[in-house]
C-alpha cells in the first residue's frame, strides 16, 4: 500500500507505471523475492484507471484506496482532492464538483469486500443523498 502513490513524485495522472518501477528498484535491497515484488506491482496495477480487480488482494487494495466515502471524515478527505486537483489545473464549480463526486461515488464505484460492503455502503449512501440534496439547493 506505502508504493501505490508514490508515483505521485514523478507524475500525477498515470503514476501507476513510476510506482511500479520505484518497487522494482527499491524492494530487491530489502530481500523482497522476484515473485513478491510481482504481486506488489500487479496489486498497483489494479488502482489503474479501468483494470478490473482479478483477486482478493487487489479488491482489499480498491477498498482500501476509496475507503473514505463511507467514513465521517469524507467532506475533509474530498476537499483535500478537490484541492489537490486544482493544483494539477482541474477546477470545479460547487455544481461539477458534487456532479464529480455523485459520478463516481453513485454511478461506478462498489465496494469489493464484504467487509467494506458492511462497514462503508451504509454511510457512503448517506454521502450520496447528502450531496443529492446540496445539488438542488444551489
Amino acid at each position: 500500500i506505502l508504493y501505490h502513490d508514490a508515483g505521485f513524485i514523478y507524475q500525477y495522472e498515470n503514476n501507476e507505471r513510476f510506482a511500479k518501477k520505484m518497487v522494482m528498484e527499491d524492494l530487491p535491497g530489502y530481500g523482497y523475492t522476484e515473485e513478491q515484488i510481482f504481486r506488489i506491482t500487479e496489486i498497483i496495477r489494479s488502482t489503474e484507471k479501468g483494470v478490473p480487480s482479478s483477486n482478493q488482494l487487489d479488491d482489499i487494495m480498491s477498498d482500501s484506496d476509496h475507503d473514505y466515502f463511507g467514513r465521517d471524515d469524507y467532506y475533509t478527505i474530498a476537499n483535500s482532492l478537490r484541492d489537490e486537483l486544482f493544483i494539477y489545473g482541474r477546477e470545479f464549480s460547487e455544481l461539477e464538483w458534487i456532479d464529480f463526486q455523485l459520478a463516481y461515488m453513485d454511478g461506478r464505484h462498489k465496494y469489493l469486500t464484504s467487509s467494506a460492503q458492511n462497514l462503508r455502503n451504509p454511510e457512503k449512501a448517506m454521502r450520496i443523498a447528502e450531496l443529492k440534496i446540496k445539488r438542488t439547493t444551489l
